[in-house]
């Protein structure tokens, strides 16, 4: 199966907890603009503890107008890391890697093969107990604004090692979820309603 769609009502807890060296590979497009009401913007990937600025967002504006991080809830990463006149559009296929360093707090993140940020520093600890959501945020109270949009594929590494490849793909029962590799396991939807599966691959 190509992607795995969520309507904005769908999410996948992925069971890992953001620490020590972590990195991300995702390959995305949103599916519409969705102005969330008292927030934001759409939530990709991420947890929160709402006290203690303890947070790891990845998540797009409500004016589609880039990608943005927040990371330990530390105001100044909280901006634009797509510049405002490369907006994003609906159905374009976007490759996002990140590597989220909480030994030195540093963080890189690459987005279509363009180098946004490189060692750029915070202050804080993105440490919260929460597992990361993936499509949401894992939040205090449950999940925050989950994003409209297509996941292809899903990678995890802590501290160089693999611990997540998620691939969409129907169970046994035709069920949209996430297949990961790593484990053999299935990750299903947490969320109200149903992912919508993409074509099957040729």
């Amino acid at each position: 199966m190509e992607y795995l769609e969520s309507t904005g009502t769908q999410y996948i807890d992925t069971r890992i907890v953001c620490d020590d060296v972590s990195n991300y590979d995702m390959q995305i497009s949103f599916v519409l603009q969705r102005v969330i009401v008292g927030n934001s913007g759409q939530d990709i990937l991420g947890a929160r503890k709402d006290t203690g600025n303890r947070s790891f967002i990845l998540f797009v504006p409500n004016n589609m107008q880039g990608l943005f991080l927040n990371l330990a809830g530390y105001s100044s990463l909280n901006t634009p890391l797509v510049l405002s006149e490369n907006i994003i559009k609906t159905g374009d296929l976007f490759n996002i890697t990140a590597e989220i360093n909480q030994l030195n707090n540093t963080a890189t993140v690459v987005f279509n093969d363009v180098l946004l940020y490189e060692n750029v520093s915070w202050v804080g600890d993105l440490y919260c107990g929460y597992s990361l959501y993936l499509f949401a945020v894992h939040g205090d109270s449950g999940i925050r604004d989950p994003v409209a949009a297509k996941i292809y594929k899903y990678r995890m590494f802590k501290n160089d090692v693999l611990v997540l490849d998620f691939i969409p793909v129907l169970d046994s029962y035709g069920v949209p979820c996430m297949y990961d590799r790593v484990t053999d396991s299935f990750f299903y939807n947490q969320g109200t309603g149903q992912f919508i599966p993409g074509p099957v691959k040729q």
